[in-house]
């Protein structure tokens, strides 16, 4: 009987091994798989990296210079615009005047 018993305890340790082998060996594969995805973003990380024109304080030095003459430009054509509003005003009032001399 205890012959059987053994046989049977022997039967139960091989299954509970064999389920543990079973699962390390799925363990390893998820492992291997986490260790390519994360090869596979370093790898897209340096490429982005690599190509990369400019880093991002040489953008924001663009950036303000940009808007720099954006600003500059944009008085330019205010001072213009008011420029003209002003010769508009006195060409307004010149034929103004013109016109009630003749007619007065």
């Amino acid at each position: 009987m205890e012959n059987k018993e053994m046989e049977n305890h022997m039967k139960l340790i091989e299954e509970k091994v064999s389920t543990i082998e079973s699962d390390l060996d799925d363990i390893k594969e998820g492992l291997k798989t986490k260790t390519d995805e994360d090869a596979v973003r370093v790898l897209i990380d340096k490429t982005l990296a690599d190509k990369r024109v400019i880093n991002e304080s040489e953008a924001n030095i663009l950036n303000q210079k940009t808007e720099n003459k954006i600003e500059s430009t944009i008085n330019k054509v205010q001072v213009k615009m008011v420029k003209w509003m002003i010769a508009i005003v006195i060409s307004t009032a010149s034929i103004t005047f013109a016109l009630f001399r003749i007619f007065m």
